[in-house]
C-alpha cells in the first residue's frame, strides 16, 4: 500500500513538474544589470485596468514596479517628450528611460543595450504586455527625443 502511493505521488509530481516546463510560455531570459536593479515608474491614469496588468508583466519578470495613477497623463506626456502620433495609455520611467505604451521585455532590454533614450510602441495593441486578444504581427517599436524624428527601433 505504501509502495504503491508513494509511486503515483511521483507519478503525479513528475507530472507537474514536466507539465511545467512544457507549458510553461514565460522564457527564461537574463537582463542586464543595468536594466535589473533601474528603479521603474508607471504613471497611469486611476480608472486604466491595463496598466496594472502591464505592471505585473513587468514584476514577474523580477523588476520592482512602482505605479503612480494621476488624472494628468497628458502633463506627463509633455513632461516626458512623448510626441502625440506615439502615445498609448500610460507612460513608464526605468532608470531615467522612457518606455511609452505595452512594451514588450525584449524591446526595453534592447533600449538599455543600446542606449537609446525613449520608446513607444503606439496605442494599445491587442496580445501586447497587459493588454488581452492575440499578437497578430510583431510590434513597430520605435525610439524618440530631441530633435530628430521618430525611428523604428525594431520590432518585437
Amino acid at each position: 500500500m505504501k509502495k504503491t502511493i508513494l509511486i503515483t505521488l511521483i507519478v503525479i509530481i513528475a507530472a507537474l513538474v514536466i507539465g511545467g516546463l512544457i507549458f510553461s510560455n514565460k522564457q527564461q531570459t537574463v537582463f542586464s544589470e543595468e536594466l535589473m536593479s533601474a528603479p521603474v515608474t508607471i504613471y497611469k491614469d486611476p480608472n486604466c485596468g491595463c496598466c496594472g496588468a502591464y505592471a505585473s508583466y513587468l514584476r514577474s519578470y523580477g523588476l520592482t514596479v512602482i505605479v503612480e495613477e494621476t488624472g494628468e497623463m497628458e502633463a506627463i506626456k509633455e513632461t516626458y517628450g512623448v510626441p502625440r502620433d506615439l502615445q498609448s495609455c500610460h507612460t513608464t520611467v526605468i532608470g531615467g528611460r522612457v518606455v511609452e505604451g505595452h512594451m514588450p521585455i525584449a524591446a526595453v532590454e534592447a533600449m538599455f543595450e543600446r542606449g537609446v533614450a525613449a520608446i513607444a510602441l503606439p496605442g494599445m495593441p491587442s496580445g501586447s504586455p497587459g493588454m488581452p486578444g492575440v499578437q497578430w504581427e510583431a510590434f513597430a517599436v520605435y525610439s524618440f527625443g530631441g530633435e530628430v524624428a521618430p525611428t523604428l527601433l525594431g520590432k518585437f
